[in-house]
């Protein structure tokens, strides 16, 4: 019997790691030229860490700091952020850590509603897909916005458990509001032990 020429030996689907989605992923969005911020003299900053974490921090955008090292809260904030997680048992290397807006935006101008919306819908949420998180830390107003919209108040937010579709949200106050407002560590150390419980 002859077997055809052209004939190939079957050939198997093999998924895609969380890896490799999460690298098309960020390789597509960066030629989004439409997307708010979006300039390719900046260094794209992708979320870093464990992708199998159980927890995912989310914070608004970059800041010079993060520009350089090409990582989220490398710079003062994140200090304060990996102190805090530090005492409370946490350690920031088994979290996977992102921001809404990935490219550092000019004298570091809080993002708006529509463009960490605009962030959202491009890549957040196809992030958190791949990811599959159990907890998501909102760190700030703006990440908080994307899931539960613009009139948020995070004084009443903040350190409350909440539900978005298949994820269990808990919005804490950012690190850069606490660098600010010291007095308010207190109450993000709360935050920190019931996402500790969690």
């Amino acid at each position: 019997m002859n077997t055809p020429t052209h004939q190939k030996s079957a050939e198997f689907n093999v998924p895609l790691s969380k890896e490799e989605r999460l690298q098309r992923l960020f390789s597509e969005t960066k030629k989004n030229t439409h997307l708010p911020y979006f300039n390719p003299q900046e260094q794209f900053i992708a979320g870093f860490g464990n992708k199998d974490s159980k927890i995912v921090f989310i914070g608004e955008a970059p800041g010079k700091e993060e520009s350089i090292q090409g990582k989220p809260f490398v710079g003062k904030s994140g200090k304060l952020l990996s102190e805090l997680l530090l005492q409370h048992g946490i350690k920031r290397e088994e979290l996977y850590i992102t921001n809404v807006v990935k490219y550092r935006p000019p004298n570091n101008k809080t993002p708006d509603y529509a463009e960490c919306m605009a962030w959202a819908s491009a890549c957040l949420h196809e992030e958190l897909s791949i990811i599959q998180p159990q907890i998501i830390v909102t760190l700030g107003a703006c990440a908080t916005k994307v899931f539960f919209g613009k009139k948020i108040q995070m004084s009443l937010l903040q350190g409350t458990i909440q539900q978005f579709n298949n994820f269990c949200i808990v919005p804490a106050f950012h690190p850069a509001f606490l660098l600010r407002n010291r007095t308010k560590i207190t109450e993000m150390q709360k935050t920190l032990t019931l996402i500790q419980k969690l």
